[in-house]
């Protein structure tokens, strides 16, 4: 019995497995970090906690006038991923249909009328 790699996690063997997880783990850190950018520094100004509690020891605040530049670069972040989410499922329904018509094309052409 052969053994299977774990990254080969679909049926045909290939690393499109890897694709996805690469896809997904990308897509939640960006969100993630668009979030934190956008959130934390509202929650420092209004509660006080640190906006990169407990590095080594120290921790980090942003100053009264960084608040609102980075809840900005947040908000852009968060369009950016939106964007490139967006991009990746165009470029894959591409993909799908050029596959799709494809194969049904040459079915077409070797069926005698």
């Amino acid at each position: 019995m052969a053994r299977r790699s774990i990254i080969s996690l679909t049926s045909t063997g290939g690393r499109d497995g890897l694709s996805g997880i690469v896809y997904f783990g990308g897509t939640v850190f960006g969100f993630g970090l668009g979030l934190w950018f956008l959130v934390v520094p509202w929650l420092q100004a209004f509660t006080g906690v640190a906006f990169l509690p407990d590095v080594n020891g120290a921790e980090f605040f942003l100053d009264g006038w960084a608040v609102l530049p980075a809840s900005a670069a947040g908000l852009l972040m968060l369009f950016v991923m939106f964007a490139i989410a967006r991009f990746v499922g165009r470029i894959h329904a591409v993909y799908a249909k050029w596959m799709l018509v494809g194969s049904l094309g040459s079915r077409r052409g070797s069926q005698s009328l």
